[in-house]
């Protein structure tokens, strides 16, 4: 997925700088950059199978093996449940504030 249309790439930034870890060797910061976006992309893959109808979670998952060969289905699938915005928009604020509360202990 193109990280500049990713949703999340805000609250890992937000991270990177709450925490201070945009001052991490660079390996080091590729490491937290890659743990950050593995987790919020399953954020976002979880909340959307949740939210979404029962008829559209199998091509959905399907779909989602392969999002840069499928992004058109992806698009057609999610964009039939206009509260799937709003629902993936709380999971990544929840997970964001979980993650900044636990990496600060």
């Amino acid at each position: 997925m193109d990280t500049a249309k990713d949703p999340s790439e805000q609250y890992i930034n937000d991270l990177l700088a709450d925490l201070q870890l945009d001052k991490l060797e660079d390996q080091e910061k590729q490491k937290v950059l890659e743990m950050l976006r593995d987790r919020f992309s399953q954020v976002i893959f979880n909340t959307t199978v949740r939210l979404l109808p029962e008829e559209f979670k199998l091509r959905y998952i399907n779909a989602a093996k392969d999002p840069d060969k499928n992004e058109k289905e992806i698009i057609e699938i999610t964009s039939q449940v206009p509260e799937l915005v709003e629902g993936i928009e709380a999971a990544l604020l929840y997970e964001y504030e979980a993650l900044k509360h636990s990496m600060t202990k």
